[in-house]
């Protein structure tokens, strides 16, 4: 996948656009797709702006943050909680040695 255009260019495709410049001309003169051109008026006009994007990339965390706060307010109510009775009171679809990682990246000690 290439690089995506800096804001800049991004902002001058709209300049010559709302001129009245033809696409493929832009195209040609930034040396870019024609599909790009088209796809940066899109953007600006669903968003008003040329900014990129934002997408969520990634993998999705297995635990929600509702999730991760009743684990909060369980632990300091019964400290002695085992992993296991953990996934199962909260119904996690998880296994124990990701509750545990979770949890060790919550500055939990086990």
């Amino acid at each position: 996948m290439a690089n995506p255009l800096g804001k800049e260019i991004r902002e001058k495709i709209i300049k010559h656009l709302e001129k009245g410049s033809n696409p493929d001309e832009i195209a040609k003169w930034l040396m870019i797709s024609v599909a790009s051109v088209y796809r940066i008026k899109k953007i600006k006009l669903e968003t008003g702006s040329v900014d990129h994007k934002l997408l969520n990339r990634g993998r999705k965390p297995k635990i929600s943050s509702e999730e991760t706060e009743k684990i909060k307010q369980e632990l300091k109510i019964n400290s002695d909680i085992t992993l296991a009775e953990m996934i199962e009171k909260f119904s996690l679809k998880i296994k124990k040695s990701a509750l545990s990682r979770h949890l060790i990246s919550l500055g939990y000690r086990l």
